[in-house]
């Protein structure tokens, strides 16, 4: 990047009685900044605002060609560029400018800011300062005409510039036009040549002398559809209004057989405040159009596997010094499943989390950080509480270090999750079932002695046949529907000779499904062993009553309820610690049934409450039946 002493070198050795000043110009943002000097140098009481108001300020015979000569700098790779043009004072008085700036880039090439000097060089080039009357010609001594750029003089003129300095205007000039990158090029009223650079030239694939006195269809004829273009520019003669950004493809004889393309401005040409012809800057954008194409399809396809991958994918922004000091992060890019796994809106992307998920846990932004300061990827699982999901998440960094962007590719699994605490939890009921085994035969011989020696070994028996008959239904029935009613006398079996008397089951006919068959047959398990043990069947006296209903208010989704109730037996007290069997009964009921356990240790005896959604629980043409009979006129 030049220095302003480089960039603006050759000014060094301007008069101390030239009047100068500095400015400073961002493209991109339509902004200007004037020192004092320049707004004085200018006769102006403040600095304009924007381009379009600078331009405002320029002799009208010399607006155009600094357009155009700006728009060649910048579409340039120059890192400076210097010319001069006329300016009218608000008092009427015409000045000579000479502009060199320097052009900051951004690391694409696009022009992020220009610093530039303005020298008045009127007086050096004997110039009169008074805008012309009338469009009569100004000569040099020698009747020579001025060079580009410099407009006809009224007579009347004290002292005019001398022949060399005029010569070195126009050399500076030509010069200009003919080093420039970009194309550049002249026509008159009948759209014929009559000035053409060699990039042009190059561009058209002929030499500068076969262009000159002919029209563009001539040397060209397969380029353009000349009947459209020569009537915008007709347009361009008769409005006097540029005509910008065309775009125009074809082959010419540079490159025969390929299609190559060109962005184009157009602009009149006043000589004298008449508009006598058009220019153009022509740049070509084969490569730039390619590259872009060829971005489009990549960006193409990389949304296309971004959107169509199964695992939920993220980009984020991780800000590791957030106003209130804590890491905070945002989510610029996200796939669908991302929304899918996580449960977010879309209306999360671009927001702040701190403020946008206030309750999401700490971890994920302390995770985040680390990968976004350190570099280093990380592969971990983590359950968010707010969320209600377990993720298999890996984080990784992405884009430079300083964007802190970190990319996360995750899965939810929730469900992998429940089945391995399922799993550990059968694991722990098969070894607590095997314990228990023993002691409910134990109760089970205590209940068959307590009525007498008599057919003891019989009814016994009979009593060990049912237990092991419970134990048959939950295997057999795993995956499939099982009545509720067979279930509650298959885990009550070994006291069937109760039924009726000290046992009581009511409810209508349900149909369970099969995960629910495995929890209410573990949970009225541990009851009914819970019952023999301590509870109202531990006695000659106590009795049970196992009731299930469905009930539907409102409207609203039908609610399926399934009570234990015991009365007669020993004193109940509450238990001091859980135990496995008060676990199951409660959590992991509640987690499967997405339902309320309620658990009532009463001195008279325990009472358990279910409640649940009937979906949950029983199968769809089961509930249907139910909730009919349980509706109103039942």
């Amino acid at each position: 990047m030049p220095t302003d002493k480089t960039a603006l070198e050759g000014t060094a050795n301007v008069e101390p009685d030239w009047q100068a000043g500095t400015y400073e110009w961002w493209p991109s943002e339509d902004r200007l900044a004037w020192s004092p000097e320049l707004v004085r140098l200018y006769g102006l009481d403040a600095a304009p605002h924007s381009e379009q108001d600078f331009t405002g300020l320029i002799h009208p015979d010399d607006r155009v060609r600094v357009e155009a000569e700006t728009s060649a700098f910048l579409g340039s790779d120059a890192a400076s560029y210097s010319h001069s043009f006329r300016i009218v004072r608000p008092d009427g008085a015409v000045r000579v400018i000479l502009d060199r700036s320097a052009i900051e880039r951004d690391p694409a090439g696009n022009v992020r800011r220009i610093r530039g000097l303005n020298v008045d060089v009127t007086d050096a080039l004997g110039v009169d300062d008074t805008l012309p009357d009338a469009p009569e010609g100004m000569r040099t001594n020698d009747g020579e005409a001025p060079p580009h750029g410099i407009c006809s003089q009224p007579d009347h003129s004290t002292e005019l510039p001398s022949a060399s300095d005029l010569s070195a205007k126009a050399a500076m000039l030509e010069s200009l036009f003919d080093v420039a990158e970009v194309g550049l090029g002249i026509w008159d009223a009948d759209f014929r040549f009559v000035h053409i650079n060699p990039a042009l030239a190059a561009i058209n694939g002929l030499p500068v002398e076969a262009h000159l006195g002919r029209r563009p269809d001539e040397i060209l004829p397969d380029l353009a559809d000349y009947d459209a273009l020569y009537a915008a520019w007709r347009r361009v003669l008769e409005t006097g209004e540029p005509w910008r950004g065309v775009q125009i493809s074809g082959e010419t004889p540079a490159e025969p057989g390929r299609i190559r393309h060109w962005e184009e401005d157009f602009f009149p040409v006043r000589v004298c405040g008449r508009i006598a012809g058009l220019a153009a800057v022509v740049q070509e954008t084969t490569r730039r159009d390619a590259a872009e194409a060829r971005s489009r399809a990549s960006e193409s396809r990389y949304r296309a596997l971004f959107d169509a991958i199964d695992e939920g994918f993220c980009i984020v922004e991780v800000c590791l010094d957030a106003p209130d000091g804590r890491i905070d992060y945002r989510v610029v890019e996200a796939n669908p499943a991302f929304y899918a796994c996580t449960g977010f809106p879309e209306a999360i992307l671009g927001r702040w989390l701190r403020e946008a998920a206030p309750d999401l846990e700490e971890h994920w932004y302390e995770i985040y950080g680390s990968v976004a300061r350190t570099g280093a990827p990380r592969r971990f699982e983590e359950k968010s509480e707010t969320l209600g999901r377990w993720f298999d998440v890996y984080a990784f960094p992405i884009d430079a270090p300083e964007t802190g962007r970190v990319a996360i590719l995750f899965d939810d699994i929730s469900e992998r999750k429940r089945q391995e605490e399922r799993s550990e939890m059968l694991l722990h009921e098969l070894n607590h079932r095997s314990k228990n085994m023993l002691g409910l035969i134990q109760s089970i011989a205590r209940q068959t002695a307590a009525s007498g020696p008599a057919d003891f070994t019989t009814r016994f028996g009979e009593r060990l046949m049912a237990l092991g008959a419970a134990q048959d239904l939950l295997v057999h029935n795993d995956w499939t529907t099982v009545p509720l009613a067979d279930l509650v006398a298959a885990q009550l079996a070994h006291f069937s000779d109760l039924f009726g008397t000290r046992i009581e089951m009511d409810g209508p006919p349900l149909t369970l499904m099969p995960d629910a068959t495995q929890t209410l047959g573990m949970a009225l398990h541990e009851l009914a062993t819970n019952a023999a043990k301590y509870g109202a069947l531990s006695n000659a006296d106590g009795c049970i009553s196992v009731l299930w209903r469905v009930e539907a208010e409102g409207g609203h989704e039908p609610r399926f309820t399934l009570n234990w109730q015991e009365r007669g037996g020993p004193p109940v007290a509450e238990p001091a610690e859980q135990g496995f069997g008060a676990k199951v009964t409660t959590r992991m009921v509640k987690t499967d049934t997405r339902g309320e356990v309620t658990l009532d240790y009463a001195p008279a005896g325990l009472s358990w409450r279910l409640s649940c959604p009937a979906g949950a629980v029983l199968d769809r043409s089961s509930a249907a039946r139910a909730t009919a009979r349980s509706g109103p006129g039942s």
